[in-house]
């Protein structure tokens, strides 16, 4: 097994100039990760699209009026999501396990957030807070939404996420870690088409509950064997360019959302592109 992750930060930065530079760098990151693994490919190497470059890894939760400063105990949050659960349940027509015979102190040493796995990814892609941060398995699939930014953005940024490199994940007392919670999980259409992975920033204070914290804390723990970040930027002048390579690839707004407005969406960004050149 592979040591280099013990001459490595925590986070690599990466500023690139122009779009033919992305894929290449990416190659090289899945390289590097399939390294640092050992080539174990059970460790999967995650995605996710930023609009800003100065923008940080945050859920909405993070963001939300519910945390204070970015921190939630776990069992707020579950009383949260209880207290909606049967409306849901009654105007949509789907059920779920129910919350309230979680256990937020055993939530996630013990497996028990899978039984609610589901739950949580519905609220988070129906727009209601979450501790669920969304990936992507794809580098292009991140990129398709980093250049959704608005034009008068300068630069966007991709990061790459690698949960750990040994043996199975660790995590010392009242140290903030990142969970990742798998791909399996029967959700929302979009989960598959965006080849969604999710993860949580969580930590346990004095060997007690559970609570959701900013992602900001992971930068904190001096251990780079785990929880490794590569943070790429690049400038919203080449979105017109990136825009018709993911397009080349079936990255568009139609394949992963599939819904009409994206459909023509897709449409109207393909005659603007093709207008262009």
């Amino acid at each position: 097994m592979s040591d280099d992750w013990q001459e490595r930060p925590k986070t690599k930065f990466i500023e690139l100039s122009a779009w033919e530079e992305y894929p290449r760098v990416c190659r090289e990151i899945m390289s590097e990760a399939k390294i640092l693994t050992g080539g174990n490919r059970a460790k999967e190497l995650l995605f996710r699209g930023l609009a800003r470059e100065t923008y940080e890894l945050a859920s909405t939760l993070e963001r939300s009026r519910f945390s204070t400063n970015g921190v939630l105990w776990v069992h707020h949050y579950l009383r949260f999501i209880e207290e909606i659960q049967a409306q849901v349940s009654s105007l949509t027509g789907q059920t779920w396990d129910q919350v309230r015979e979680a256990n937020s102190a055993t939530f996630y040493d013990k497996e028990e957030w899978y039984r609610h796995y589901p739950y949580m990814t519905y609220l988070r892609h129906h727009g209601y807070p979450s501790p669920l941060l969304d990936w992507t398995i794809s580098p292009y699939v991140a990129a398709y939404f980093a250049f959704q930014a608005e034009p008068s953005v300068r630069r966007v940024a991709v990061y790459a996420f690698l949960e750990y490199t040994r043996g199975s994940k660790a995590w010392k007392a009242d140290e903030a870690h990142v969970k990742g919670l798998g791909p399996i999980v029967q959700t929302h259409h979009r989960h598959y088409r965006q080849q969604s992975r999710y993860t949580v920033c969580v930590k346990k204070e004095n060997d007690s509950e559970w609570h959701y914290v900013p992602y900001g804390s992971i930068l904190e723990s001096s251990d780079t064997s785990q929880d490794l970040f590569w943070k790429i930027t690049l400038p919203m002048a080449c979105r017109d360019e990136a825009l018709a390579y993911l397009r080349l690839h079936n990255v568009t707004g139609y394949s992963l959302f599939g819904t009409e407005e994206a459909l023509l969406n897709s449409l109207y960004c393909e005659q603007v592109v093709r207008n262009s050149q």
